[in-house]
């Protein structure tokens, strides 16, 4: 019943935890629309939620617009930052995506994906010494990780700092999409 917002706040929620992100995404879409006249339903949740479900299924531009929604409810959560911080670097909007990940990492500062994409939005506003720390932290957690190791030896190259630049670039030489690049 697309009227019972208690029935189908469970239903969104199961399709949710479960990473059924299209059938979440539909449920938590019918609750938005029913919230312009059922009071009870949790806007900024079923925003956040809307969002969350569309960028995990590639519909950036909804994920996006909800998401904004969900920010000007109340903007002091995780996850709403992060996601949205993500998109923003998605869309090279550098500034905004570094203003997200700053919040983000303020509540969550052991998040690798907040450091990633903060680190290398850093980079592209020139913010050098800023985005060696995140990356730092990225490559201490996870060094296998070859697009942060990759920015990070750019960043070493743009501080002068040529020895480190060379060692990272040269740990890069083998892998086949960043080392012809290196």
């Amino acid at each position: 019943n697309p009227k019972d917002h208690e029935a189908m706040e469970t239903l969104a929620s199961a399709y949710y935890d479960s990473k059924d992100w299209e059938k979440a995404m539909k449920t938590y879409g019918m609750l938005i629309d029913l919230s312009a006249t059922v009071p009870e339903i949790d806007q900024h949740n079923a925003n956040l939620r809307y969002g969350i479900a569309a960028l995990k299924s590639g519909h950036y531009k909804d994920a996006y617009k909800a998401l904004v929604v969900a920010r000007s409810i109340n903007p002091d959560v995780f996850e709403l930052n992060y996601n949205l911080g993500y998109l923003e670097y998605r869309r090279k909007n550098f500034e905004k995506a570094a203003s997200l990940l700053r919040a983000a990492y303020q509540d969550n500062p052991e998040h690798v994906g907040t450091q990633r994409y903060l680190g290398q939005s850093l980079y592209r506003m020139k913010k050098f010494n800023d985005a060696l720390d995140m990356l730092k932290r990225v490559v201490d957690s996870q060094p296998d990780d070859k697009e942060a190791l990759f920015v990070m030896a750019k960043a070493y190259y743009e501080l002068g700092q040529l020895e480190q630049a060379v060692k990272v670039f040269t740990h890069l030489r083998a892998d086949p999409d960043y080392g012809p690049r290196a």
